[in-house]
């Protein structure tokens, strides 16, 4: 089914993934636990720092293409009224698939990883110091800075990152 997201203008698909859950679960198959920061922590850091800026993944979970053995196990069927149908197999990841949240946020605190080291390396190049907080709460992102041009170089990175692997 489908819900108006809150602008409006857009509608998010909902599909029930509880009966592949349920077959992972059968199968043994654990999902990962989430290497979410300590609250605390971000909280330290956004008091710590004097510059940040924060970034919301827009559509995140859907910027994942599936691989082909996934596709066949998540799909919707439509049905028309005269009791035709059609079988839909799913590219993306649905939201309700227990282990999406997980992947998510691991391809998060990589990229966070990446772009640290990126921006850390460009600092020792020019001799410069440079000392920032970078994590992600799933497909939400902070970043608390302690010059503006840090924060900036943060940004410009991580965005630049972001188009590069698409």
């Amino acid at each position: 089914f489908k819900v108006l997201k809150a602008s409006g203008e857009t509608s998010r698909f909902i599909g029930d993934a509880r009966p592949q859950n349920e077959m992972m679960h059968e199968l043994g198959i654990r999902v990962p636990d989430m290497e979410l920061p300590n609250l605390r922590e971000v909280v330290d850091a956004s008091t710590k720092y004097s510059f940040g800026w924060d970034a919301d993944g827009v559509a995140y979970f859907y910027q994942f293409l599936m691989h082909s053995s996934l596709r066949s196990v998540y799909g919707i069927t439509l049905v028309a009224l005269r009791g035709a149908f059609k079988r839909l197999r799913m590219r993306t990841p649905p939201m309700g698939a227990t282990w999406v949240p997980a992947f998510a946020s691991a391809v998060g605190a990589a990229l966070c990883e990446l772009v640290a080291k990126r921006v850390k390396e460009d600092f020792k190049k020019k001799n410069k110091k440079c000392d920032f907080y970078l994590r992600n709460w799933i497909d939400n992102f902070f970043c608390f800075a302690e010059t503006a041009e840090v924060a900036l170089a943060v940004q410009v990175e991580f965005v630049r990152l972001c188009k590069e692997l698409n």
